[in-house]
């Protein structure tokens, strides 16, 4: 669930802004409190496999999507974005975010 158009996995950190280590109690992103998820996703930190990490954040999508969902999406809009041929790097996250600070302009 965590891959990008680029095919790289990325972290909770860099989709939803999420500290680490992720707290186990309602102090949590968003008031969120699942002791299973906070595991999961601190257990992502401590490997730099792969396959280990995709495993780990799968699961914790499916607690949080499915078994104890923490929010219900009634609206997913899509960004349309359009640049020029000149226009390098560009790209955006999952969520739609823009980062500018990979963007070139060609002369």
């Amino acid at each position: 669930f965590f891959s990008s158009a680029a095919g790289k996995t990325v972290d909770a950190v860099e989709v939803w802004g999420t500290s680490v280590p992720y707290p186990t109690s309602v102090d949590s992103h968003n008031a969120y409190n699942n002791p299973r998820v906070s595991e999961l996703l601190n257990a992502t930190t401590e490997t730099m496999d792969q396959d280990e990490r995709q495993k780990l954040f799968e699961e914790a999508i499916h607690i949080m999507f499915i078994e104890d969902p923490a929010c219900l999406w009634i609206n997913q809009r899509n960004n349309v974005y359009i640049t020029t041929d000149k226009v390098e790097d560009f790209s955006s996250s999952q969520i739609g975010v823009v980062d500018f600070s990979h963007i070139r302009v060609a002369e």
